[in-house]
């Protein structure tokens, strides 16, 4: 857990599931609205977890960033080169590895969830859908707002935008800043852990020299200081002690005074000197040109993002690693962590994109084509130490690798998409083709692990695929306020290579992942939207599904990346939107999904492995096989999860206020947080987050008081190497904004 009051609330969209004017779009989406985010009572959220069906949040272990499960298939660990399956964007811009929460602090205008595979519309990394955030444009009159916020664990909060118009040029200045104190204390260093310190700036452009040529670009900086270090709701140095969450890791949040070295093992670089946390710095620079006609439009779209994280993670609380025989190893408080991973990363990505876009026939069929390029380069600098239980308080510190791993990758795409609407009937079609290669430029090792050094020979040095990616899609109102639709659509992540793996057994490549989701269903919607309803049946069916995690491989502790097995989910969706009066909107969502992994033969032969014993150490308990030899449960996959949410705005118009409470619960059914499902299942369970706001009838102040899982839930969202990662605790927030 960290001190997350970015990734909280539920949102409540206004706009109704659908408003019954003409076919329902075939399309499954979720729109959310900036301003309903400010009434939830936090202004910085990014959460829509509880407002998608089968959509699930959690923070990643030790880093903390924000990872997606969606149908199952998820962004659940940061490992580059592994793509997300749930693809974010800036701005119409990727992002790549990024969650995307930093930017979405900025003036936020709108959140866009696509559920199905996007590939044919967006590109790679898009198996399971697309988080699409749009950022405010500058506007054409001078204004602006300021806000701050105080909180649980002395949370304080400022945020502010101005927006300059100077005739035919538009400018926007953004910018926030967030401290805490950490939800975490460290037992054994007296350290807080798990804070959240948060800043960032951004500057926006408009240019409309022209009716018909619009130029908007920005520049934005963010960086995060924060993580998710495991801890515990009982002191494990003294289990009787269970007032506040615990760590006892020996590493600590500062240097080591006098010019010591930091570790007792040789690490090389300046990682050697990272403390215990993470830092991690985000440069994003997006433009989109477009000259628009009677007809058509053609947009330009760039964008660049450079990112660097520097890191120092404790993945075993400064002890052994739990086993079948000691599931509580002993609290030692290892000066060098029990597992722990030094990391100096860096990655950059520029994408361009042309397109075209027009209609014809009236208005009727409207069509886009164009292309893509994108080109990436990664560079990961790790150490991976481990400290064995020898009987002493100092163990048996071992460095198992030090190494510096490249990679490049370049993407070329074209597609093409096209939509027709006749009368009651809606059409669409679209498919993308992209070419890409994908390059293991160098591998430099400073310590190899056990079981010896890591070879460029022993995997392939180049990885290409050539993928289609098409998309067909209808829909058709039966009567006034009924639609039926059905779509088919086929997205993809690439392959790439198990760079963080310490022994040579689990040095491999993976191959691309292609998911095919199909949907059908209806949609209604009477009293001119204020009830809407929309039934979704899918069936997604994935091949070479990927996946990421930690295990111990031949006695060696170490993360991996790669293929888990072939994976079919089918299921029901149910959304509710309703304004049984003007003052009151409701929203309710409800998923039922049966999620297998399915054996192929990879799998088969993994399996075979295992039981026999005469496979290689990384047969058991990685991937989708069990420590037993059996296929496993798939993760982050419950079979119900249901949200339910309401606001009352009650006018007072003698005090010049709008009083509007409100709240949101979100449940879910047990479900495996380990794709081997070597960690202990999370029980069913149900959040609860509330808020109460205060605005002027001017909307020029706006209060709220609000908490999160405000009945103090105690439920794992995630684990690691046996250990479970629990959600944050109760919490609370005060904040105020001043529009001008």
């Amino acid at each position: 857990m960290r001190a997350v009051w970015l990734s909280g609330l539920s949102l409540l969209a206004v706009t109704p599931v659908w408003a019954g004017e003409g076919p329902a779009s075939p399309q499954s989406l979720t729109i959310l609205s900036a301003d309903d985010l400010s009434l939830r009572g936090d202004p910085w959220t990014l959460a829509p977890d509880a407002r998608v069906p089968g959509l699930l949040g959690l923070a990643v272990p030790g880093t903390g960033v924000r990872g997606w499960a969606l149908r199952g298939l998820s962004n659940a660990r940061s490992i580059a080169p592994l793509d997300p399956a749930l693809g974010v964007f800036v701005d119409g811009v990727p992002l790549g590895r990024i969650d995307g929460e930093a930017f979405a602090l900025f003036d936020l205008d709108q959140v866009t969830v696509r559920r199905g595979g996007q590939g044919a519309l967006l590109g790679r990394g898009t198996s399971a859908g697309a988080l699409d955030i749009r950022l405010a444009a500058p506007a054409k009159e001078f204004g602006g707002f300021v806000g701050g916020a105080w909180g649980q664990w002395d949370r304080k909060m400022v945020r502010g935008s101005v927006d300059v118009p100077l005739g035919a040029l538009g400018l926007k200045v953004s910018a926030y800043v967030s401290d805490d104190d950490g939800v975490v204390r460290n037992r054994v260093t007296g350290q807080k852990l798990n804070d959240e310190d948060r800043a960032g700036i951004r500057l926006a452009a408009r240019l409309t020299p022209l009716e018909t040529v619009d130029w908007a670009v920005a520049v934005a900086y963010t960086q995060d200081k924060g993580e998710n270090i495991l801890s515990f709701g009982c002191n494990p140095a003294d289990p009787s002690a269970c007032r506040g969450w615990s760590s006892t890791t020996g590493m600590v949040t500062t240097r080591i005074r006098g010019g010591q070295p930091q570790y007792s093992l040789p690490v090389s670089g300046d990682k050697a000197d990272q403390v215990l946390g993470r830092v991690e710095a985000t440069t994003l620079v997006t433009s989109r040109l477009a000259w628009t006609g009677e007809a058509l439009e053609v947009a330009l779209i760039s964008g660049f993002v450079d990112t660097r994280e520097n890191s120092g993670l404790d993945f075993a609380d400064g002890r052994a690693l739990p086993t079948a025989a000691v599931p509580n190893p002993p609290v030692r408080g290892f000066t060098n962590g029990g597992y722990a991973v030094l990391t100096d990363s860096g990655s950059q990505q520029m994408s361009q994109e042309l397109r075209v876009s027009g209609r014809l026939l009236d208005g009727a069929l409207g069509w886009t084509v164009g292309g893509q390029l994108l080109d990436g380069d990664d560079r990961l600098d790790t150490a991976d130490m481990q400290t064995l239980e020898n009987g002493t308080a100092a163990g048996l510190p071992r460095l198992l690798a030090d190494r510096v791993v490249r990679s490049s990758s370049k993407a070329l795409a074209g597609f093409a998409d096209a939509s027709f609407t006749s009368g009651a009937l809606r059409l669409e079609a679209g498919v993308r083709y992209t070419d890409e290669e994908r390059r293991l430029t160098s591998l430099s090792q400073s310590a190899c692990g056990p079981a010896g050094c890591l070879s460029l020979a022993t995997v392939p040095g180049k990885l290409t695929s050539g993928v289609w990616t098409p998309r067909a899609a209808a829909s058709f109102e039966v009567m006034d306020g009924l639609s039926l639709f059905a779509s088919a659509a086929r997205g993809y992540r690439p392959g790439g290579w198990n760079v963080r793996a310490v022994t040579p057994a689990a040095f491999t490549a993976y191959a691309p992942e292609t998911a095919w989701t199909y949907e059908g269903g209806v949609a209604a919607a009477a009293f001119e939207g204020r009830l809407s309803a929309r039934v979704t049946g899918f069936l997604l069916d994935v091949q070479d599904m990927q996946g990421s995690g930690a295990a111990v491989i031949g006695d060696v502790p170490q993360f991996w990346a790669g293929t888990l097995a072939d994976y079919r989910n089918q299921g029901v969706e149910l959304e509710l939107g309703a304004q049984p009066i003007a003052a009151l909107n409701l929203h309710a969502n409800l998923t039922v999904q049966n999620a297998r992994y399915r054996r192929n033969a990879a799998v088969d032969a993994q399996i075979a492995q295992c039981a026999g014993g005469t496979g290689p150490s990384t047969a058991c308990g990685v991937g989708a096989v069990t420590a037993s030899g059996e296929l496993a449960d798939p993760a982050f996959a419950p079979d119900l999860t249901a949200g339910f949410g309401a606001r009352y705005d009650l006018p007072i118009p003698t005090a010049g206020i709008i009083f509007s409470p409100s709240v949101d619960f979100s449940w879910r059914s047990r479900f495996e947080t380990d794709t081997a499902n070597l960690s202990a299942s999370t029980g069913a369970h149900m959040l609860m987050d509330a808020a109460i706001a205060i605005e002027t009838d001017d909307k020029a102040w706006l209060m709220t008081l609000s908490c999160r899982n405000c009945l103090d839930e105690d439920a794992g969202e995630a684990s690691l190497l046996g250990w479970t990662y629990p959600v944050n605790p109760r919490s609370w927030m005060v904040t105020a904004r001043r529009q001008f």
